[in-house]
């Protein structure tokens, strides 16, 4: 899959999910709302950042640097302690696979954590030479909504 495909398809997935963010959380309550909340967060960053690298936005390394920086903060095990185990029911759009192969699940929220740790660690480095650092942090963010999440 070609880059621009990539973050095409990223910018898709986070806007679909601003879309629905209103009326998701109108019911949500507890964890599941924390975790919209943190969701929406992380989108928001995959936004500013997706629209840099297609070059919409001027490419400013510490704008970059600060959003890949607040994602890898909401990754990686703060992300997982937002499942605990039977917390789908609705408002949730949480696939319940997250709990039958949660090895894969935390191996992605992982990923999506140093990937955007990468991503601001090199963002003085210049939008060509991150733009497969950003490639990796959507990767992962499109994994997550192919296999976790009920559309």
């Amino acid at each position: 899959m070609t880059f621009c495909r990539i973050v095409l398809v990223a910018l898709f997935v986070h806007s679909a999910i601003f879309a629905g963010i209103a009326w998701a959380h109108s019911g949500a309550t507890g964890v599941v709302k924390e975790r919209m909340q943190l969701m929406k967060d992380i989108a928001g960053d995959t936004k500013t950042l997706g629209l840099a690298f297609r070059g919409k936005t001027p490419y400013d390394p510490a704008e970059i640097a600060a959003a890949a920086e607040r994602i890898a903060e909401h990754a990686g095990t703060r992300l997982t302690a937002l499942f605990p185990d039977g917390s789908n029911d609705h408002p949730s759009e949480a696939s319940s696979e997250i709990w039958s192969d949660w090895e894969r699940f935390t191996e992605i929220a992982d990923d999506l954590r140093v990937s955007a740790r990468r991503l601001a660690d090199a963002a003085s480095s210049g939008q060509t030479e991150t733009a497969p650092l950003f490639k990796d942090v959507a990767r992962a963010c499109k994994a997550f909504h192919q296999d976790f999440r009920i559309d």
